[in-house]
């Protein structure tokens, strides 16, 4: 087994015990060749749709200063796809414990391979051809299933196929959540009363400068719902200021806006490739809370999409009462950990598990102390 030097491994394929075959690069190192292949798959497949698939994401994330890498997959001597990944620390390095590449920041991972054409590839197998002791497996996009990959655990993502006559996708919605769409509708109607000018954007010409206030603002929520702040890391604000820049490619921002009479409402940063379109940070002015400005703004991009090439909006996993209104359909990602019988992999597992069980007790004993609340 070659050894990485300076990040870049050696030129051979390192060479499993059967036909799959396997060399680490950093994602910057790649040739024009294996670049042309990966833009070729993701363009032409269909379940390599989300942008979180693109190389530009990919990109973005190792630019930022992520221990990003990809495992070139060889079936015999062809190359056949690529497998990105990412080390959250130096120690998860140290243990050759990786993650699907962006971390938290992505949405869709797996495999970027045409499954199709190639055979069988199991977790461990896949694991030695990324010379990786463990991957903690999340977000994984159903179809890599069809190539040997097994988990554990499914949970639900949501999104909206935009109908080609916008009319029809209204009736469905209010005949299936009536209370809830005529609360909507009510909500829209009572926003034209009350102010003189309601604007909306499909996509603001200069995402970048909108950035910082919507990840501001979507910091303060994650602290205001005591949910972990997501965007801590600064890697990942460098990696979003990255994508925010992009003018061409499968990553392209899409930042849609909602101005009551020239004061923002509400924002939703989000990701192009193609026709799909990736909500990614959404977030709303409190002061406008009670009009519902997010599904306000949602609901003008479900109008205007198809204006804009757009016929795919992808909300994320997770199920809520913004979601069952809106989506058209659910689907499988899956989580697991996978790991190798190797030392580093079964320590690195133990680690993890202590981690989870020291983390349950300590939310236990906080719950313990917290004052009882108030009925609403």
């Amino acid at each position: 087994m070659g050894r990485e030097r300076r990040g870049v491994a050696a030129a051979t394929p390192w060479k499993t015990s059967c036909r799959w075959q396997g060399e680490v690069k950093r994602i910057e190192d790649l040739t024009s060749n294996e670049v042309a292949l990966w833009q070729h798959l993701t363009a032409t497949r269909p379940e390599l749709r989300s942008p979180f698939f693109s190389l530009e994401f990919a990109h973005a994330v190792a630019a930022a200063g992520a221990l990003a890498r990809v495992c070139l997959l060889y079936d015999g001597d062809k190359l056949a796809g690529f497998f990105p990944f990412q080390f959250s620390n130096p120690l998860a390095k140290a243990f050759a414990a990786a993650e699907r590449v962006g971390g938290t920041l992505n949405d869709f991972s797996g495999l970027v391979i045409d499954t199709s054409r190639h055979g069988l590839i199991g977790k461990r197998e896949l694991l030695r051809c990324a010379r990786l002791a463990s991957f903690d497996v999340d977000h994984l996009e159903e179809s890599q299933l069809d190539i040997g990959l097994q988990v554990s655990t499914k949970r639900q993502g949501a999104r909206i196929r935009v109908a080609a006559e916008p009319e029809a996708y209204w009736s469905k919605i209010s005949a299936e959540h009536p209370a809830y769409y005529k609360r909507f509708r009510g909500q829209e109607r009572k926003i034209e009363r009350e102010f003189r000018l309601v604007e909306f954007t499909f996509s603001e010409p200069e995402p970048y400068k909108l950035l910082p206030l919507i990840l501001a603002e979507k910091r303060k929520q994650f602290k205001r719902t005591g949910r972990p702040d997501g965007l801590a890391q600064p890697w990942k604000l460098r990696c979003l200021d990255h994508i925010a820049r992009y003018t061409a490619g499968r990553c392209t921002p899409v930042v849609s806006a909602l101005y009551f009479d020239g004061e923002w409402a509400a924002f939703d940063f989000s990701i192009r490739a193609g026709t799909v379109l990736n909500s990614w940070f959404p977030v709303y002015n409190r002061r406008f809370e009670k009009l519902s400005p997010g599904l306000i703004l949602l609901a003008r991009r479900i109008r205007e999409a198809r204006q804009q090439g757009i016929d795919e909006i992808e909300l994320g996993e997770g199920v809520s009462q913004y979601k069952s209104l809106f989506a058209s359909e659910f689907y499988p990602v899956y989580t697991d950990f996978w790991h190798r019988l190797t030392p580093k992999g079964i320590v690195f597992r133990g680690y993890l598990s202590g981690l989870w069980r020291f983390r349950k007790i300590r939310k236990l004993m906080l719950t313990d102390h917290e004052p009882p609340r108030p009925l609403a």
